[in-house]
């Protein structure tokens, strides 16, 4: 027989468990930067920059480089390995309009770096992100 604790636990686990995976921008400064596609919906041209960014993973990881999109239905992380959306991990209060394609790089000092309404390329992001300041300092204690 299910005791009334162990019926309690389970629901202390499910719900912690979906408190964790809600987060908001602020959760990443310091951390990672943040790349996000804003679009009303998963449109064409959103899966094709998705996709131009999922060939570039491992630049992606060595920058500390996040990758969301925003459609009206929310904030998901992209997996940038497989370029799966996970909409088990939500951003809230993310202050993006999904109104029409965007895309918006944030520092690690949570400020926005770069807007562009157009495809981008990763190089771009990346030649952008290599001219910070932070990024440089990076660059430096590695080599």
């Amino acid at each position: 027989m299910i005791r009334l604790n162990d019926i309690l636990l389970l629901v202390l686990l499910m719900l912690s468990t979906n408190i964790s995976l809600s987060q908001s921008l602020n959760d990443f400064r310091w951390k990672n930067r943040i790349l996000v596609i804003s679009s009303p919906e998963t449109s064409r041209l959103t899966k094709d920059q998705i996709k131009k960014f999922t060939s570039a993973k491992d630049a992606f990881l060595e920058r500390k480089l996040l990758l969301f999109i925003q459609t009206k239905k929310g904030c998901s992380q992209v997996n940038i390995e497989t370029g799966d959306i996970n909409s088990d991990l939500t951003i809230t209060n993310a202050g993006i309009d999904p109104s029409k394609f965007k895309i918006q790089l944030i520092g690690l000092d949570g400020t926005t770096k770069f807007i562009s309404q157009d495809l981008v390329s990763p190089e771009a992001i990346f030649n952008r992100i290599d001219q910070m300041p932070m990024r440089r300092s990076e660059i430096r204690k590695k080599n």
